[in-house]
């Protein structure tokens, strides 16, 4: 079960979450703690969140895959994410 960055990047379908609310629960605390422990960044500071994500994915993909499962990290948590921080950018 090695899943790369890459690998779990080139998965990722079209998505529908616009929040981070529409991050699966399961991965949350996994996503709080790489934030806490990688970045200065706050905790609803998403901007920081989103400019920090390749860090933030390295420390916390072992543990989303652990808490949620391959399938759900790749079809649930990364697009979750990458519609969240989409959402983010458009707002700047």
């Amino acid at each position: 079960m090695q899943f790369t960055l890459a690998t779990l990047a080139t998965l990722i379908a079209a998505v529908s979450a616009q929040t981070w609310a529409d991050i699966p629960a399961c991965a949350q605390p996994c996503i709080d703690d790489a934030v806490a422990t990688t970045t200065t960044c706050g905790a609803t500071d998403y901007p920081c969140i989103c400019a920090n994500r390749d860090a933030l994915e390295t420390e916390a993909t072992d543990c989303v895959i652990a808490a949620c499962g391959e399938t759900v990290a790749v079809n649930e948590v990364l697009p979750a994410v990458d519609a969240a921080c989409a959402a983010v950018g458009s707002q700047a």
